[in-house]
């Protein structure tokens, strides 16, 4: 309900500029930028509030023992998370968010393992930076993509950046919910000379 209080709001909001931009005021470049911060920043709150949510189930996970069904809204509020970032046009945070629902979906509940004390150090590491992104995102720091760089490290550590292509051990319909992510890679055509 939050994310799509939000939505209604950028939609709105985008409604209002529209309309503000036919009407050609001397002003509407300023309002149009205040309107545009706003919009971002309500969206960066509401991916911050779905991020805890995320983190909460994790902590929840530690502290139960390792009980995997505390893990089981993870996936949707990163995939939440993520399509926030897309729409304000974040690719690279957006993917990197996909990296860790990945690795939850398919290591943790996929295939219930308990993750060692240096995995759930580099998981820690990569949620504890993108979290921290969101909030830069929020309160407009600069320099937000040198966060990045810690997240990117830590998915790699794990296995999880580049994303993994293979999703055979995934359980049925673990990724029902996502947008593909595009790429400008070519396909690359098999070599018949062998």
């Amino acid at each position: 309900l939050d994310v799509a209080g939000a939505l209604l709001y950028v939609d709105a909001s985008l409604d209002d500029q529209v309309t503000r931009l036919g009407e050609g005021s001397g002003g509407s470049e300023e309002l149009a930028s205040s309107e545009s911060q706003r919009t971002v920043e309500i969206l960066a709150q509401e991916a911050i509030h779905n991020f805890a949510g995320a983190r909460e189930g994790f902590v929840a996970f530690i502290e139960t023992n390792w009980d995997h069904g505390e893990l089981a809204e993870v996936p949707r509020l990163l995939a939440e998370v993520a399509g926030a970032l897309r729409m304000l046009d974040m690719p690279e945070p957006a993917d990197y968010l996909l990296g860790v629902r990945q690795y939850v979906a398919i290591e943790l509940i996929g295939k219930r393992r308990v993750p060692g004390g240096q995995q759930l150090d580099t998981l820690a590491g990569a949620m504890a930076r993108l979290e921290y992104y969101l909030e830069a995102l929020r309160v407009r720091r600069p320099n937000r993509d040198e966060i990045l760089d810690i997240t990117r490290s830590s998915l790699e550590n794990l296995r999880y950046w580049p994303l993994p292509v293979d999703e055979t051990a995934l359980p049925a319909g673990a990724f029902a919910d996502l947008v593909p992510v595009e790429t400008d890679i070519p396909a690359v055509a098999a070599d018949d000379s062998d």
